[in-house]
């Protein structure tokens, strides 16, 4: 009954996300709209997946790895991570580069064996888009609630959303003069996994399936005399990923990759669809209820790599 429960609840959140309708991208310049369409559903595929990565498997997804806040009396947990990401596109005609910036709060508490939290994140991107001299920026809010479900002792379901609403900044160039204009979007994401924890005396090794899909309406904006139209980006993708760590008492070194395949998404384009994250970092408990962790991260596709680092800090209590 239990597991019926929260299946029923993991398919309420991925309707939650789904999108009421789809905007069709149409515009006055194809060819910059296309690219525009594809590095924001790119940057906006990997916020979602640095967000919802780091909330889940390093704070709200422990529930059953020895680092959950239900080891305290209260069974409460307060948390903050923040990170960059650089980001290198070297594909012909639409190549760009910049930085994604990220910082997210947040509370969540043990209720036997199901974890409830939730977050609130700010995002900053700024990309310098160098098919048209131009300029794709935005920053804004986001609401993060998420669970996790300990099935058994080494084995947790989880499920997240993501609620963003953004304020972009688009520039170009054309003839040597520079325009700009400014529009709204909105982010929902929805993200799903199952995990499971295997320890061999000091090293546990820990195995996460996952799909995530992604849906980003943005407004119309002017750039001279292209006008672009509403447009509504979307990816769905299914990850495999796999960490070992290292028990050294306080200080727990770790090593973990994760595949994505992108199983639809929005664009012409259909190459690209496989990508890989590599990570390498620690946590280390400075008290029983304080804990600290830092990772770096390095991922590549077919045409974008990404360098990248994230520190979070969490208090149980």
């Amino acid at each position: 009954m239990k597991c019926n429960k929260f299946a029923l609840l993991l398919a309420s959140a991925l309707v939650l996300a789904m999108p009421l309708s789809a905007f069709a991208a149409t515009g006055g310049n194809t060819t910059n709209e296309e690219n525009k369409n594809e590095s924001s559903s790119n940057v906006a595929t990997l916020a979602a997946n640095l967000i919802t990565n780091n909330i889940l498997v390093r704070t709200g997804g422990g529930a059953g790895s020895g680092q959950s806040s239900g080891d305290e009396p209260l069974g409460m947990g307060v948390w903050t991570l923040g990170g960059a990401t650089l980001l290198d596109n070297t594909k012909t005609g639409a190549k760009y580069n910049g930085d994604l910036t990220v910082a997210t709060v947040g509370v969540d508490k043990l209720f036997g064996s199901l974890l409830l939290g939730v977050g609130v994140g700010y995002e900053k991107l700024d990309l310098t888009t160098k098919y048209n001299n131009g300029k794709i920026a935005y920053d804004g809010f986001s609401l993060v609630p998420y669970l996790s479900y300990s099935i058994s002792s080494d084995l947790i379901a989880d499920a997240s959303l993501i609620f963003a609403w953004l304020d972009y900044t688009m520039k170009d160039t054309q003839g040597g003069v520079k325009y700009s204009d400014t529009m709204n979007a909105e982010r929902r994401v929805a993200s799903a996994g199952l995990t499971k924890f295997l320890i061999f005396d000091k090293l546990m090794l820990s195995g996460r399936l996952g799909t995530m899909y992604m849906n980003e309406h943005q407004g119309a904006y002017l750039l001279k005399a292209d006008r672009y139209s509403k447009a509504g980006i979307y990816t769905w993708q299914g990850s495999a990923g796999l960490r070992g760590t290292y028990d050294m008492g306080a200080f727990k070194p770790f090593l973990g990759t994760n595949l994505q395949r992108d199983l639809m998404k929005s664009g012409a384009s259909t190459n690209d669809n496989w990508g890989a994250d590599f990570d390498l970092g620690f946590s280390y408990n400075l008290t029983d209820t304080f804990l600290i962790g830092l990772t770096g991260t390095y991922g590549l596709r077919e045409n974008l790599t990404k360098t990248g680092g994230m520190l979070n800090l969490r208090y149980s209590f």
